[in-house]
């Protein structure tokens, strides 16, 4: 006769042992039920390198979506009227790109950001519309008295980014 499976108390000890391995039980035991395993040496290894490769990466990411200047071959510049600016009046803004030889360009799309110098503040958005020789005019209304930030964005016919700083000092309150 073919040995059987062994004794019961047998059983159960090795289905013990192979639970206790394994970190399962059958509900029988007060052991536990997670599958995890142990942390390793070489599992702290590969998680902190992998840690620091994910990183380094957006690191990278994020050099690489740094907004680069207006290109050193073209000027911004920008006049308002009124002039200075009054704080709820409509203002309109004249945006000049001149290219390195001071010729008009033309072709670009541009838009600004207007950013009071302290935060808390929604900026003032607006796009411009080109009017020919390189300049291109929009319209739009600072909503509070004080220092401004405006960013003018935008892209050149070849691509390249427009990404130009005016900073305007004192615009004045309205009365």
């Amino acid at each position: 006769m073919a040995p059987g499976p062994g004794p019961p108390h047998r059983r159960q000890a090795d289905e013990h042992e192979d639970e206790e391995r394994n970190g399962h039980t059958n509900g029988n035991h007060n052991m536990r039920l997670s599958s995890r395993r142990p942390a390793t040496r070489h599992n702290v290894f590969v998680g902190f390198w992998g840690l620091i490769l994910l990183a380094g990466g957006g690191l990278v990411g994020m050099v690489g979506c740094s907004k680069a200047p207006a290109p050193a071959d073209v000027s911004v510049t920008w006049t308002t009227e009124p002039s200075p600016p009054v704080v709820g009046a409509p203002i309109v803004a004249d945006v000049t790109l001149r290219d390195a030889d001071r010729q008009p360009v033309r072709g670009a799309t541009i838009e600004i950001e207007g950013h009071m110098t302290h935060p808390g503040m929604a900026p003032v958005l607006a796009a411009a519309e080109e009017r020919g020789d390189g300049v291109y005019r929009v319209r739009f209304q600072f909503t509070m008295a004080g220092d401004w930030i405006v960013l003018v964005k935008g892209s050149l016919p070849d691509g390249r980014p427009v990404n130009h700083r005016i900073d305007v000092a004192s615009v004045r309150p309205s009365g």
